[in-house]
């Protein structure tokens, strides 16, 4: 197997990653077939959700509506590549909190399988970056801190 994604490959990848910010802002329960494998694994318990696992586990997700789900989502910096016999991707994702109006970004991880009908998210993880709030205190106050502990010694 060769050590390179094609650029075909690339672009069928990076048209499901640009399909999966209407399906969620949708609430459209039929289209994570196109965005997810049917045994695909989501984990967003970096924003204080549980570890879906399978189609159904995320169309009950979905079927939760606004109370659950940011208004929008927008996704960016895509990089697709392989590592080893996996081909995966690395994304910035941006939303705004429902309850409090501050932007939240973070990346999302992807691991990808190709299915009959097409590349397909296997394994998503979201790790968060930021939850909103005043750029000055950095992404956390541990970092800053220790930040300003190296200016001043």
């Amino acid at each position: 197997m060769h050590d390179y994604v094609t650029l075909e490959d690339r672009f069928e990848i990076t048209q499901v990653l640009a399909r999966y910010g209407h399906v969620m802002d949708r609430r459209d329960v039929a289209g994570l077939a196109d965005v997810f494998a049917p045994d695909a694994t989501f984990d967003v318990t970096s924003v204080g959700g549980p570890k879906y696992r399978g189609l159904s586990e995320l169309e009950a997700f979905l079927a939760l509506g606004d109370s659950v789900h940011p208004p929008f989502h927008i996704l960016s910096n895509a990089w697709v590549f392989r590592d080893g016999d996996v081909v995966s991707s690395l994304s910035k994702w941006l939303t705004i909190d429902q309850h409090t109006g501050l932007p939240r970004s973070g990346d999302y991880l992807d691991s990808w399988r190709r299915t009959s009908a097409g590349w397909r998210i296997a394994e998503r993880v979201a790790q968060v970056r930021w939850t909103g709030g005043a750029w000055s205190g950095g992404y956390d106050r541990r970092s800053r801190d220790r930040r300003v502990e190296s200016i001043e010694s």
